[in-house]
């Protein structure tokens, strides 16, 4: 059934003995080779298995197995998920492969690689299967720890390169700090210079101190002085103002004597009589005229009684050599007036 027949010789003794050799040779071969290899038929029914297979299962023989269905070695769902697929594939494409996990006699399940290839007769046609499958469990166990490993490595890939972040931010963060270190040395010197100059400047105030104090006393002496300067002035103010109320006095009487003396002179005009300043007769009057205001004011009776009659004369003209010139013309005018008075009396 594995053997074309050549159909131009009859089969010989020989060619019994050496398809028997050969099945023999292919049957240690499957036996000693580390993959399990089963041959099923079309109903999944084993008709050969070797040790490996057996072994694989948790099996003691391969015998035991024959006559056994292939879905003895999976469970319903992989059955159903797995198995019944790859055998449509199979017979499609006429092998296929795929990795599908077997149950163990004790019920675990390890991964496998299974390979099925369409087995067929002498005209072609199918009649069952050849599947072989190779346990990857340790490959599954390498790849699990690759995949750890790659796993390892890419979190210790991200480590370093967290570490490289880390390493260049506290780079920049002692960059900063030196700096701020040199920009704080700057300050402090720039702070101790400032510092040099305050003191300094402190003892150029302390020695202006005393200057400042001496300066200070002389301006109050100052302020004294000036301030009996300004009570002096004041004081001549007053002095002035006293004076200048004397003299609008004094200027207020001589308009009233040059108006008293022009209407004398214009009554002497129209009489006829000379004019004249002091005559004896003005004398007397005036002299008279002085008498009455002395007594009216309580303070002349004295020096009139103290001087003599002969003397009359010279007593009215020592007592007016202290006289105002507008007391003098005020003294005239009213001497004039008592004159006409004087004259009637002595006709009489």
């Amino acid at each position: 059934m594995f053997f074309r027949r050549s159909s131009k010789r009859k089969i010989t003794i020989g060619d019994h003995k050496q398809a028997e050799q050969l099945l023999r040779h292919l049957g240690i071969i499957a036996q000693q080779v580390d993959q399990g290899i089963t041959i099923v038929d079309l109903n999944g029914t084993i008709c050969f298995v070797n040790v490996t297979w057996a072994k694989m299962h948790g099996y003691k023989t391969s015998n035991e197995l024959l006559g056994k269905q292939i879905s003895a070695f999976h469970t319903q769902e992989q059955v159903k998920a797995n198995l019944n697929p790859l055998f449509k594939e199979t017979k499609r494409r006429g092998r296929s492969t795929c990795a599908v996990e077997h149950m163990r006699a004790d019920g675990a399940t390890f991964p496998t690689q299974m390979k099925m290839i369409v087995l067929k007769d002498e005209k072609g046609k199918a009649i069952g299967f050849i599947v072989i499958i190779t346990d990857i469990t340790e490959h599954k166990r390498l790849e699990g720890t690759a995949t750890e490993t790659t796993k390892q490595e890419k979190e210790l890939k991200e480590q370093i390169e967290q570490l490289q972040h880390n390493i260049h931010e506290r780079e920049q963060t002692e960059r900063h700090i030196k700096q701020q270190a040199d920009e704080l040395r700057a300050a402090n010197q720039q702070l101790k210079h400032q510092i040099t100059e305050h003191e300094q400047a402190e003892e150029c105030l302390k020695q202006q101190i005393p200057e400042s104090t001496a300066a200070n006393e002389q301006l109050k002496d100052q302020i004294v002085e000036s301030e009996k300067a300004r009570k002096e002035l004041m004081e001549q103010l007053d002095e002035l103002k006293d004076t200048l109320e004397e003299i609008q006095y004094e200027t207020t009487e001589f308009s009233q004597g040059q108006e008293i003396l022009g209407a004398s002179t214009d009554n002497a005009k129209e009489s006829g009589e000379p004019i004249t300043l002091f005559d004896d007769e003005k004398l007397k009057a005036i002299a008279e005229v002085d008498d009455t205001d002395d007594s009216e004011s309580g303070n002349g009776a004295d020096n009139h009684n103290a001087t003599g009659s002969g003397d009359g004369d010279r007593s009215s003209k020592s007592s007016k050599e202290g006289a105002s010139p507008a007391e003098m013309l005020i003294l005239i005018a009213q001497a004039e007036e008592k004159l006409p008075k004087t004259k009637e009396k002595g006709k009489d």
